[in-house]
């Protein structure tokens, strides 16, 4: 439904769908929205939907152009890797009217950007969830963690070229955002990774390299005016000489709730230069003995940053 593969079958696919309760189902690779040397789009105007996939599925574009709208309704997407806004030299984007969505991938997903790729997620409203992760360790590095990639990430190909942009763009709605390796709002070797959340009372949770990582260049999770927010990550000892290899990298975290909670974020295993940022409110910014905001040097010395 609306896969386009251009070298050896259409490089132009469409699926329009004006009304219904539907239910798309597909096991095989660049469906529902995608394209590989072409331009693929689906498009379903109302209903409350169930997209299943495989790979390269709901929006997700390799040297092509790949559009999955939904207009509205509760809808649930459920897919593998490469999938739901994402894109390597290409474009791919998954947009979303409205209705309370459940959002689940393996990884490089949910707004990923791979090299002169750009992976949109945007959903305007409703209470929606957001999974990546669950498939693959992130092994031998941390082998009880699972890899994510995703939820406004963007990575380049080290050491031979930069990086694309992930956006995942949430304007309104109670969310909750759960990952693991790499994701919200992160990014890897000259890439741009944004997380953005309009409003709402909405959850972070993560593991590492993560919220506002930026490792080899800039990483920005920006979370809006809503009343009271909990973003959680877990934070891990620093490895020697990562200050030297990561020296002058950015990476942020900005809060602009009245009530922001943050629990060992921003840093984690990261760099020299992050920021983390509260904008206003009664802020809760927590961290351990081996985290710390605002400081490449996870050490209890730190400084905690203040509300501004």
């Amino acid at each position: 439904a609306g896969g386009a593969v251009g070298l050896v079958g259409s490089a132009f696919s469409v699926v329009i769908d004006l009304a219904g309760d539907d239910r798309y189902t597909s096991s095989k690779p660049f469906a529902q929205g995608s394209a590989l040397f072409g331009c693929g789009a689906l498009i379903d105007r109302a209903g409350n939907d169930v997209y299943r996939a495989g790979h390269c599925a709901q929006g997700a574009a390799m040297y092509g152009t790949a559009c999955f709208l939904d207009r509205g309704g509760d809808d649930i997407l459920d897919a593998g890797f490469y999938v739901q806004g994402s894109a390597y030299c290409g474009v791919g984007l998954l947009l979303d009217g409205g209705g309370n969505d459940s959002y689940r991938a393996w990884c490089y997903a949910q707004g990923f950007g791979g090299t002169w790729g750009y992976g949109l997620c945007s959903d305007r409203a409703g209470n929606d969830n957001y999974y990546a992760g669950g498939r693959y360790k992130h092994e031998p590095l941390l082998p009880f963690e699972y890899r994510s990639f995703a939820q406004g990430f963007a990575i380049g190909a080290r050491p031979d070229a930069a990086g694309g942009i992930g956006f995942l763009c949430d304007k309104s709605g109670n969310d909750f955002y759960n990952s693991e390796v790499y994701a919200q709002g992160t990014s890897y070797w000259y890439s741009l990774g944004m997380l953005w959340d309009g409003a709402g009372f909405d959850k972070y949770s993560a593991a590492q390299y993560s919220q506002g990582a930026g490792i080899h260049l800039e990483a920005i999770l920006e979370d809006g005016p809503q009343k009271r927010d909990v973003v959680s990550g877990v934070p891990t000892p620093r490895d020697v000489g990562q200050k030297e290899r990561c020296r002058g990298k950015v990476g942020s975290v900005v809060g602009r709730a009245a009530d922001f909670v943050a629990e060992g974020v921003g840093v984690e295993r990261l760099l020299v230069g992050d920021r983390f940022v509260g904008v206003v409110g009664a802020d809760q910014h927590r961290r351990d003995a081996r985290a710390a905001y605002g400081e490449g040097n996870p050490s209890p010395f730190a400084a905690e940053v203040e509300p501004v």
